[in-house]
C-alpha cells in the first residue's frame, strides 16, 4: 500500500491536529506524486506545512513504517533506521534551507486560504 493510500484510510480516524492539518495538505494535492518515499514527497509538501502539519507528516510517515506491513518505502529505508529517520527531516532541511520561507507561504495561502 502507498503511503497516499495509507493515509486515505486512516486520516478518518486520527485526532491529533498535526496529523489532521498534514492529512488535509496531502489528501487535498491532485498533484502529489504517488511516492511512498518521504524524501520525494517533502520536495511536494515543504513549502505547504507548517511546523504542526509537518510533525504530522512525520508521525504518519513512522507510523506507516511500523504499521502498515505492505508498506512500499524504499527498501535501505525500511532496513536502516536511522536513514529514515533522516528521510523523515528532510522536510525539514527542506523548510530551513528555503531563503524566504515564512508561514503562511503564499503558495499555502494560494491552495488552502489564508491561515485565521
Amino acid at each position: 500500500m502507498d503511503f497516499l493510500s495509507f493515509v486515505q484510510r486512516n486520516s478518518s480516524r486520527q485526532t491529533d491536529p498535526g496529523i489532521l492539518a498534514a492529512a488535509k495538505i496531502i489528501l487535498g494535492l491532485e498533484d502529489l506524486p504517488r511516492s511512498s518515499d518521504p524524501r520525494i514527497l517533502a520536495q511536494s509538501l515543504h513549502k505547504l506545512m507548517d511546523p504542526q502539519a509537518t510533525k504530522g507528516f512525520q508521525v504518519m510517515m513512522m507510523v506507516y513504517k511500523d504499521l502498515e506491513p505492505a508498506n512500499e518505502l524504499p527498501e535501505e529505508l525500511r532496513r536502516d533506521p536511522r536513514l529514515f529517520l533522516q528521510a523523515i527531516s528532510h522536510i525539514n532541511e527542506l523548510q530551513n534551507a528555503a531563503p524566504h520561507h515564512r508561514w503562511p507561504s503564499p503558495l499555502h495561502q494560494e491552495r488552502f486560504g489564508k491561515k485565521k
